[in-house]
Parts: structure tokens; sequence; C-alpha cells
């Protein structure tokens, strides 16, 4: 009976020894895998856009530039065949402040803003990997946080991988104003692949916005006459009439100052305009007002803040009698009023 349970014995010894070498064949299988180690062969993503000029946009949400290196990023080569891999990437953006999301690639962004009036930024990472199949290549980035995302990367023969970090500039609503040059920066790295080391994005820029001005028309007033009766004294003034300069603005909150000059001699530091030669009359002058009182022409003042649309500011012009004989005849004086903005 000892000789019939043998071949049983010998059978029990082989069934145990096959799934070891089973085992060893699957060992192999994963250790084969780990060749590819997504290795950097670029590991700066530096976008320098130097001064951006940006339209005043008044409506929100209004894309206005794009700055990103393209293809130019951050880049891999080696990358395991079709696998996906994290990254992180952790932000220094000082200065920025979550505003709201803002609709980006068919997605919601958050959008920043440095301060009350500047423009909006989203930021999107980017990863490009050839023979990808279209679509989820571009994931929010947010600049007050750390970011952890998924790429899935080796597609196509070469198993290589691009990481970008990109912006996108967006009207904020209403009036925007400028933005000083920026340095803006995050540190990413893969931590699958710990050998890889940090790697860097960097973004510079500023943002600049003209202002935008209000426009002056034209104005010409004709005093009515006056005797010479009524300007008898130096010092006299008659005729005074309302002198109204239209002011056109393009929105609410423009600062503007504004200044009167005599046409003639921009040293006139008085209040009476040097008469134009060729008209005859001598001892008149033609005095301007503000305010109800003569005004100080070269001096600048500040009217309250306009609005969108027309108005006027008011002044007023009379006769004023002046040093020597009074000799009748008309008069003629020229002013300029010019505005400054900031």
């Amino acid at each position: 009976m000892s000789s019939a349970t043998h071949p049983c014995a010998q059978g029990d010894d082989r069934a145990t020894a096959l799934p070891a070498v089973l085992i060893a064949g699957v060992l192999l299988g994963l250790l084969s895998t780990d060749v590819s180690a997504c290795t950097v062969t670029k590991r700066a993503d530096a976008v320098a856009d130097g001064q951006i000029l940006i339209p005043d946009e008044m409506r929100p949400d209004i894309m206005l530039h794009q700055g990103s290196n393209g293809r130019s990023g951050l880049q891999f080569n080696n990358c395991p065949p079709v696998q996906r891999i994290d990254i992180d990437s952790i932000p220094a953006m000082p200065g920025l402040t979550y505003v709201r999301n803002i609709r980006h690639y068919e997605e919601d962004y958050p959008a920043f803003g440095w301060h009350p009036t500047s423009p909006l930024i989203v930021f999107n990472l980017h990863k490009y990997s050839p023979g990808a199949p279209p679509g989820g290549a571009n994931t929010p980035f947010r600049a007050d946080q750390a970011n952890r995302i998924q790429v899935t990367t080796g597609f196509g023969g070469r198993f290589t991988m691009d990481l970008n970090l990109g912006y996108t500039i967006y009207s904020r609503g209403g009036p925007m104003s400028s933005v000083d040059p920026v340095m803006l920066s995050a540190v990413t790295t893969t931590p699958g692949f710990p050998g890889n080391g940090p790697m860097h994005h960097s973004l510079s820029f500023s943002l600049v916005i003209p202002a935008r001005t209000c426009t002056l028309s034209d104005t010409n007033l004709q005093l009515a006459p006056v005797t010479a009766n009524a300007l008898l004294r130096v010092g006299q003034s008659a005729g005074e009439m309302p002198l109204r300069v239209k002011m056109q603005c393009p929105r609410d909150g423009i600062r503007v100052d504004l200044t009167l000059r005599d046409a003639l001699d921009r040293s006139n530091t008085g209040s009476a305009l040097t008469p134009v030669p060729g008209h005859g009359s001598a001892g008149i002058a033609v005095q301007l007002m503000r305010d109800n009182a003569p005004v100080r022409l070269g001096s600048t003042w500040t009217p309250p803040l306009p609005h969108a649309g027309e108005q006027t500011i008011d002044l007023a012009a009379r006769y004023l009698r002046t040093a020597g004989a009074l000799q009748p005849g008309t008069v003629e004086g020229q002013a300029i009023l010019t505005a400054d903005y900031r």
C-alpha cells in the first residue's frame, strides 16, 4: 500500500511547485514596467511677457489676453506608457485674492485679482502628450493653495510629456486700473518619481490700461453790448453772462484736473484775458469767472468725479475796465481749457 500512495505524494509535490513558477513570472512582469521613470529633460517653465496693453473693457468676463509657453514648459521623457501619475504644484503668488469663478475652456476656473479695480486672472496647467486623445489637456490652477492633479502619460511611441502653466486675463466688470510688474511662480514635483526633484514655473508681466479720457467741446460766447458809462472806473465790471463748456466722458468716475489759461499769454495769472489785437478798443478786457469769483489763470482745480455722458463746466465771462483811456469798440479774449487725467 505504501507503493500505491507514493505516486500520489509525487503528484502533490509537482502541484505545489507550479504556482511558484507562475508567481515568479508575474513578479518579473511587474519589474519590467518600472524601467520607465518619467525623466525630466527641461525643468524650467518661464513666461516673460513684459508690458501688456489691456483695453478698459467695462463688460465682465471678457477675455483680454492669454500667455503661456505653449509646448515649451516642463518636459519629460521615458514616461510610463498610458499611465496616470500625480503632479503636485505649490504656487507663490503674493497679492492675489480669489474673486469668483469664470467660465473658461467650458469649465469653471477660479479667477483672482490684485486690487478692487484690477483685471482678473485665471491659471491653467496645460498637459501635452503626443498621440493623446483630444480633451482633458487643461486643468484649473489655484493661486491660493496647493494643487494636485493627475495626468495620463506615455501616449505615442516616444513616451514624452510637457507641462506648462499659462494664464488668461479677463475683464472684471466696470472701470479697471493697471497692475504694476508682477512675478508669479509655482514649484511642481512628481511624487511618484522623487528623483526628479522640484521644477519651477514663473510668469512675469505688467498690465497697462490706458485711461479713458473725457473730451471738451469748443465754446464761443458773445457778450451783450454795454455802454461806456457802465465801465467808468478801473476795476468796474459789467455784462456778465454764463459760459458753459461741454465735457463728454466715456464712463463714471474718471479723475480729471482742469486748467484755464490765457491763449495769448500763458504766463498770465490774473483773471482778465489779453485782448486780441485789431479790434480798436482800449481800457477794457474780458474777465473770466468761476463759482462767482474771478478765476486765477494757470491754476488747476478738480471738479466732482464726472459721470458717463455729457456734463457742463460752468464758467462766466464779463467786461472788465482796465487801466488807460477807455476807447469804445469791440474786445475779444481767448482762453484754453485743458483736462489732465489720473
